[in-house]
């Protein structure tokens, strides 16, 4: 992302997110109360409610090349789903292990 911004955009990058548990502390610093989280949809949810946790007011924002129609293969049996069912679970486990330890 970072060299996506400085190259692609000529935006400078003040701040890099380099050990991804700490990102609401990266920022705390400069005191800001708003920011946009851009992450895939499916961990959304888990990253809104640390921000929130953390004080933060946090919009979300998913790439637009995550969202795609439903299509009726999605729902027959595959590996890709498998692994998806993967994720949604570690997502789900993961909210409910942050609410109960944070």
């Amino acid at each position: 992302m970072r060299e996506e911004l400085e190259q692609g955009f000529s935006v400078p990058v003040k701040w890099v997110e380099d050990r991804s548990r700490s990102t609401a502390e990266l920022i705390k610093p400069a005191n800001m109360n708003t920011v946009i989280v851009v992450t895939q949809a499916w961990h959304m949810p888990r990253a809104l409610w640390s921000f929130k946790r953390a004080g933060r007011n946090a919009l979300p924002f998913s790439p637009p090349e995550a969202i795609r129609s439903i299509d009726f293969r999605d729902f027959l049996p595959s590996a890709g789903a498998l692994h998806n069912s993967f994720y949604a679970l570690h997502e789900i486990f993961g909210l409910a292990y942050y609410r109960r330890l944070y």
